[in-house]
């Protein structure tokens, strides 16, 4: 829930993007690149809301898609507004995949300084207008060293069913996304005015192997906020 509205998340898009790959492609560890979103999709109570992924053909092993929806009580003359775009890239296969292996964090864990745990967390982006469901709080704990972050995420348990149905299930990767979010210097939002930061692209999206049910992530910004002048 982003300012009392529900909307659905930008994890979600990137799951629908994934699914796209495969359809096309077939199986195998695809790239979602370049991913903008345009505008954000409001979810009605009890309504169901038409929604599309239109894909181009694949031309050099790539093609571009966009997800779009119109409103429930549309006609069906009525535009389709188009909420995320990219490019879908042909990955290696599975088995050419395999042997990846990601590095461990206890290591980086040593360097970083506990901020918060899950209810921490979890309150303080209230306050930044940010309501997460049970579903989509993941994290359960948040270490930072300057502009980086570094968190541990547990799958909630009213998922564990719903996991194995998706390629990354969006509470998951939303969460990833909050690690994100995360590392923006607190004195940069201002505490009770509603001011927040959502996310407006994906550069690159790559997915392995399945996820555990335990995993880490590390989050690191490359703008200097003093220089650009972030506020």
């Amino acid at each position: 829930v982003v300012q009392g509205s529900i909307v659905l998340p930008g994890a979600a898009y990137l799951e629908i993007a994934l699914a796209a790959a495969e359809g096309i492609f077939g199986p195998g560890r695809h790239r979602v690149e370049n991913v903008t979103f345009q505008q954000p999709m409001f979810l009605p109570e009890k309504q169901a809301r038409p929604t599309q992924t239109v894909v181009t053909p694949e031309v050099g092993g790539s093609c571009s898609f966009e997800i779009m929806s119109r409103a429930p009580d549309a006609e069906e003359s009525a535009a389709w507004v188009t909420h995320a775009a990219g490019i879908l890239r042909r990955g290696k296969s599975t088995q050419e995949t395999n042997g990846v292996h990601a590095a461990i964090p206890f290591d980086l864990q040593k360097n970083f300084t506990l901020e918060h745990d899950r209810p921490t967390l979890y309150g303080k982006l209230a306050d930044r207008s940010l309501q997460y469901g049970e579903a989509f709080q993941p994290i359960e704990h948040i270490w930072k060293r300057g502009q980086q972050t570094l968190a541990q995420l547990d799958i909630p348990g009213v998922l564990e069913k719903e996991t194995p149905k998706f390629h990354i299930h969006p509470a998951l990767l939303d969460g990833v996304i909050q690690v994100l979010g995360s590392t923006i210097p607190e004195e940069l939002v201002a505490s009770g005015t509603g001011e927040t930061y959502l996310p407006t692209g994906i550069g690159e999206l790559i997915l392995y192997r399945p996820l555990a049910s335990k995993m880490w992530a590390h989050a690191v910004v490359h703008t200097d906020f003093e220089k650009e002048g972030i506020h």
